[in-house]
């Protein structure tokens, strides 16, 4: 709702010529990372990255006969061509995937037919690329066109559940950018192209459809001295829901070269895609009760705040900063597993329904090679559920398993000769809301009513580094803190009252890895 995230791999010809990062767990798992770069001249270079991982461990700790973490299998590949000259540069990547997750029974892994098993499977191809040109004679002027195309295939099997899905995604974006008068005016202008084909089926259930939204969209910003302001409108037109108008402001302003202060604010639309979002819930016998040709668009407005300010403290660098955002519904497509007993139901929101999320983090190197980070995350999400309450009013309640409370500390040493570095974190999750469970007999649920308990989880890592190679050990959840009850009626996977997704802690407790990084630059 509050916009997309631009993220950017490092270049080809700006990254190692060879790089191999390989570990393995105490817990069963291995990972294999690989990147191949080839500089072929100076406007042409390519690079291929490699991932291979792979979880075969089987244990239940918690003794309920339900193995404690998925085995799975996860191959995935990129390869990339970047091209430069003096006026233009393009980019043309694909990416490859293959992603397979077994869970369930450990019955089911030693060949009982008539076990509860969760079997998932995700195949995906992506081709993106990029074109820029900064040819125009009108200086800092410039034009570049976006583009991605996917294809998605998904098997899923929860018990006697069947979800299948397969997704079509086309995606184009033309952007020009220029400026009115002097540079301080910058303005940017263009339009956008979305096409998704889906195919979904629930068991018998088909949630098939086909979405198509162009759109266009102009940007303003201004930039003089201490102060600087970006506004944006977009226009979009969906094929099922109509013409939407998007506006977005963000301003800032600079008190000095240590403290800044940004404000934000804009409408943010979407379409909800029911099934694939809540897949979690498949792994429990409840109905799904949605009427897709009625749910509406989710429509929400979201502003922000955001204060940073660098300073001293006994004369060594430290900062804080401090997020304030709150996203307020309009529409809201409702997962709503609370309501009726066995169903969890879809609907439009009727109400209020709202995310308020505070950040304060804080940073402080008191000496060379130290540093630490503390930072405290306060998340207010609260949703009205439809129908109303026996009394025919409803107030807004916090959403189920979500912390309102989060903490963390993060302690960092590198020695003065650079050659080990010792890292630890502390995550610290507060306590979750149970949802209700309404006609569930009491003695499965004793472990499921009010709310989850606060914990806190430890990991540490240990690195020695060599001059083209580094090997580090560490450990996760040191503390081997567990959820020791994860699942509602166990002893009958199949039966009305099972639920798998009642998970709020960690269910594998300690566990050590070891790896080694090497490169050739």
């Amino acid at each position: 709702m509050t916009g997309q995230i631009n993220t950017e791999l490092v270049k080809p010809f700006q990254d190692k010529r060879v790089f191999v990062n390989a570990f393995g767990s105490t817990v069963g798992r291995g990972e294999l990372n690989v990147h191949l770069n080839k500089k072929w001249n100076e406007q042409l270079s390519s690079g291929l990255l490699l991932h291979g991982s792979t979880t075969q461990g089987e244990f239940d700790k918690n003794n309920d006969g339900f193995i404690d973490q998925p085995k799975k299998t996860s191959l995935v590949a990129l390869w990339r061509n970047y091209y430069v000259r003096e006026n233009y540069s393009t980019q043309f990547n694909v990416q490859v995937l293959d992603d397979q997750r077994q869970s369930g029974q450990l019955t089911a892994f030693n060949g009982s037919t008539d076990a509860y098993r969760i079997d998932q499977q995700n195949r995906r191809v992506d081709v993106f690329g990029k074109f820029g040109f900064i040819g125009f004679t009108k200086p800092e002027t410039s034009m570049g066109f976006i583009y991605a195309g996917s294809l998605h295939d998904m098997k899923n099997v929860f018990g006697n559940t069947r979800y299948n899905g397969k997704q079509r995604n086309f995606y184009a974006n033309l952007i020009y950018a220029s400026f009115i008068g002097t540079t301080d005016h910058k303005l940017n202008a263009g339009a956008s192209f979305q096409y998704d084909d889906y195919d979904e089926y629930l068991d018998e259930a088909d949630f098939s459809r086909t979405e198509v939204m162009p759109g266009v969209f102009g940007e303003y910003n201004f930039t003089r001295d201490k102060f600087g302001v970006i506004a944006g409108l977009r226009f979009d037109h969906h094929n099922r829901y109509g013409l939407f108008a998007v506006p977005r402001v963000n301003l800032k302003y600079n008190f000095n070269d240590n403290t800044i202060l940004r404000l934000s604010g804009g409408r943010g639309v979407r379409t909800a895609q029911v099934l694939s979002e809540n897949m979690a819930v498949m792994a429990s016998n409840r109905q799904f009760v949605v009427d897709q040709s009625q749910l509406g668009i989710e429509d929400a407005w979201n502003v922000g705040l955001n204060f940073t300010n660098r300073f001293k403290i006994g004369g060594k660098s430290a900062s804080l900063v401090v997020d304030l955002y709150r996203t307020e519904f309009v529409n809201q497509v409702v997962m709503d597993m609370e309501s009726e007993q066995g169903k969890v139901l879809f609907y439009n929101l009727d109400g209020k329904s709202y995310a308020n999320s505070l950040l304060v983090l804080g940073t402080w190197a008191p000496f060379k090679g130290f540093d630490m980070k503390l930072a405290y995350k306060l998340n207010d999400v609260k949703v009205t559920y439809n129908p109303p309450s026996s009394n025919g009013e409803n107030d807004p309640i916090q959403r189920p398993l979500m912390a309102r409370h989060r903490g963390l500390v993060t302690l960092n040493y590198e020695t003065p000769n650079e050659k080990w570095m010792f890292n630890s974190y502390t995550q610290i999750t507060g306590k979750q809301r149970f949802a209700h469970s309404h006609g569930v007999p009491s003695e499965l649920i004793k472990d499921f009513t009010g709310e989850a308990p606060a914990y806190a989880v430890l990991n540490a890592q240990v690195t020695r580094r060599f001059k083209n190679m580094e090997m580090y050990l560490g450990g996760e959840n040191l503390t081997d803190y567990r959820q020791e009850s994860a699942i509602v009626d166990w002893q009958n996977p199949f039966g009305e009252y099972f639920d798998a997704m009642q998970v709020w802690g960690p269910l594998v407790g300690a566990r050590a890895y070891f790896g080694i990084r090497w490169w050739i630059d």
